[in-house]
């Protein structure tokens, strides 16, 4: 187990040095969120795909100052329209820079995927549907 979180670590931190990231939808004023995807990380297998996104946060809840992000790995069930989260990680950091502070690589269940939320975006850009 400990050789599995640690190839899914340093693969993370591998994976920032070359990661695409790519805005999706402008900033979220409410929340002072940005969302991006890594195009390159699109896996698709029969009605599923799996991608890398990112949530850069202009300023960190609970009154803190510093700006933070997260990366997340999904997997999508493109045909019902249904959400897994493989893998979660906070950074100190924006656009996933600095030093991790939490990661949790527990699959999730499936989850409907609801309309007009930021999971809609990232299912459609990751089983190629229409925005």
């Amino acid at each position: 187990m400990r050789k599995i979180v640690l190839m899914i670590l340093l693969t993370l931190v591998n994976s920032n040095a070359v990661a695409e990231w790519t805005q999706v939808g402008s900033k979220n004023q409410e929340t002072d969120l940005t969302l991006y995807v890594d195009y390159e990380t699109i896996q698709k297998k029969d009605d599923n795909a799996r991608m890398w996104s990112l949530v850069d946060f202009e300023t960190m809840q609970e009154e803190k100052t510093e700006p933070f992000s997260a990366k997340t790995h999904h997997e999508y069930e493109c045909k019902n329209e249904k959400i897994k989260q493989l893998f979660y990680s906070l950074y100190n950091e924006s656009m996933g820079g600095g030093t991790m502070t939490y990661s949790n690589s527990d699959a999730h269940e499936w989850a409907s995927v609801l309309p007009k939320s930021q999971d809609e975006v990232l299912l459609k850009i990751a089983c190629g549907k229409q925005i």
